[in-house]
């Protein structure tokens, strides 16, 4: 009789060791996929500085009235708009994966330790709201085909290292022009009145509107002709940035547009070599592209022709 209760009391002490162990595991696999939603929450519209430290050296970003600036030791211009919002949008909008390590060691595999991380802190009126450092990025194809990007991230204080989705590493980690802006020309096409076209052969022009209709001199163009080169040209940027500029004896092709209610837009160009140079009035540095973006904004008036 004391055998049976004495297995029967081991039966049921085994049933809940087997329990306990089931909970444990459970609250475990549970705690992997049930961590913090989030790294970071702010409203991208009251951030107005961005600190970015990567190989040791400081890029800051600063916000002044509608104008983004960034800045490195004593260098100092306009900032790419674009990729601001695109990494303040990645920021606030992170959707965690899983957690990939909860373990120091493995911050090097992951390009996320003090030395290879890149590191950002996000302000909000002097206050700081984030401070976070990215590592690598990876990407890997799905069943249906599509390819599923994911960077590695981690609070700058703590060693979990998450998987985030998207390709915030890839938006942080440049070199300081890759954040400079490369704006020739932005504008709304419909808000053109007139595109003057100075040439250095004798075959300058001005295409003026006119109510519904286009003229080059008192001649009308075809209209769809025009939309297309203004919306082919509304949003024209370079892709470098000139180290070398020397404009004496070198053509001038010039281009002056005027819109309703709003500064003009003047550009120039010059040929330097295999390139052109690009000064715009849009954008305070000298910009570097190929003959293909001369060819986009500089256009006979042929081009316009019924």
């Amino acid at each position: 009789m004391l055998k049976i209760k004495n297995r029967t009391l081991y039966i049921i002490i085994a049933i809940l060791l087997v329990g306990l162990i089931i909970k444990v595991v459970s609250s475990n696999i549970k705690g992997e996929r049930t961590f913090r939603k989030s790294l970071c929450e702010f409203n991208p519209e009251d951030i107005d500085k961005i600190e970015i430290v990567d190989n040791n050296s400081l890029i800051k970003f600063t916000k002044d009235g509608t104008i983004w600036r960034v800045a490195k030791d004593a260098e100092s211009y306009k900032a790419d708009i674009q990729t601001v919002e695109s990494i303040l949008k990645d920021l606030s909008t992170m959707n965690i994966q899983r957690v990939v390590s909860r373990d120091k060691s493995k911050l090097l595999e992951n390009e996320i330790d003090d030395s290879l991380g890149t590191r950002i802190k996000i302000f909000s009126k002097n206050k700081q709201l984030a401070d976070l450092v990215v590592g690598r990025f990876s990407y890997r194809q799905t069943g249906q085909g599509s390819i599923q990007l994911s960077t590695m991230v981690r609070l700058a204080n703590e060693y979990n290292v998450y998987s985030v989705e998207g390709a915030l590493s890839m938006s942080v980690r440049r070199d300081f022009d890759g954040f400079r802006d490369k704006t020739i020309a932005k504008f709304e096409p419909e808000k053109v009145q007139s595109i003057e076209f100075s040439y250095p052969a004798d075959s300058s022009f001005t295409l003026t509107q006119n109510g519904d209709i286009w003229l080059i001199n008192q001649d009308t163009v075809e209209i769809g002709k025009v939309v297309n080169y203004l919306n082919d040209i509304k949003d024209t940027r370079a892709n470098a940035f000139a180290t070398y500029f020397n404009p004496e004896n070198a053509e001038v092709f010039e281009l002056k547009a005027t819109f309703n209610d709003e500064q003009p837009l003047t550009i120039k160009a010059f040929k330097q070599g295999e390139k052109y140079l690009f000064l715009s009035s849009q954008n305070e540095s000298t910009l570097s592209d190929s003959e293909h973006i001369f060819k986009r904004l500089f256009i006979s008036k042929k081009k316009f022709s019924k």
